[in-house]
């Protein structure tokens, strides 16, 4: 058996794939439903944003208002940022 060394960060995936298992578990979710491509759409959207700045875009969209869980939302974000999970630049609107 061969193993290659790459220079890519397996860790981003194993952790995505994990937070969409969380959301979508395989007992209930089926492939190529609106539903699963939704809840991939929205563990992406996060990975990406940031919960703050996912949201904010996601109810401006939705012509929503968000103040309720604007303050939960950057907590979450300030977490993730101690931890490593999400970069400064990422959180921009």
């Amino acid at each position: 058996m061969a193993y290659f060394n790459h220079p890519f960060d397996t860790q981003t995936n194993e952790s995505l794939n994990e937070a969409i298992a969380t959301v979508t578990p395989k007992n209930v979710s089926y492939s190529n439903t609106i539903s699963l491509l939704s809840q991939v759409a929205l563990v992406t959207g996060i990975h990406n944003f940031g919960y703050e700045s996912y949201f904010h875009r996601l109810f401006q969209e939705l012509s929503m208002s968000w103040k309720n869980i604007y303050k939960y939302l950057c907590r979450r974000d300030e977490k993730r940022k101690d931890n490593g999970h999400i970069s400064k630049n990422m959180m921009s609107k």
